[in-house]
């Protein structure tokens, strides 16, 4: 009679453990993915994300003796926010003449009903380097 009695205390004496335990492991849960994840969501991201610059350069492209037949250069482009972009008639004449368009062709593209949504239009792509530098030192306000 007394064998029942004692297996039952250890029934329950293992059944309460595995639930202390549980009830642990539960708390260490929420404790992680409640209180503890803005602090663990930044050590993630501080092991796993960098940002590398890597240059865009390709080599030369060259034939068997050696000849160039192509060659990577740093061309550049001439964009605006037509949301954003109002000068003054002075800028934009200066603009343009720097290149080589007419004023009202440069209005004109900025202007364009189908340009008025977009967050940017190019007004000319593939200057050379001297030009941008040029351009440059217009100090044209720039968001």
């Amino acid at each position: 009679m007394t064998q029942p009695y004692f297996i039952a205390w250890r029934f329950y004496l293992i059944l309460s453990l595995i639930a202390v335990a549980v009830l642990g492991l539960m708390g260490r849960v929420f404790d992680l993915a409640i209180i503890d994840q803005p602090f663990l969501r930044h050590q993630g991201d501080e092991r796993v994300l960098r940002l590398v610059s890597t240059p865009g350069f390709r080599g030369m492209i060259v034939d068997r003796n050696g000849f160039p037949l192509a060659v990577s250069t740093t061309v550049y482009s001439v964009w605006v926010n037509p949301q954003e972009f109002n000068l003054s008639k002075e800028t934009i004449s200066s603009l343009s003449h720097h290149l080589g368009m007419q004023p009202k062709e440069l209005k004109s593209i900025i202007n364009r009903k189908q340009n008025k949504n977009r967050e940017f239009v190019y007004l000319k792509r593939g200057l050379s380097p001297e030009m941008a530098a040029h351009l440059k030192a217009l100090n044209l306000p720039h968001y």
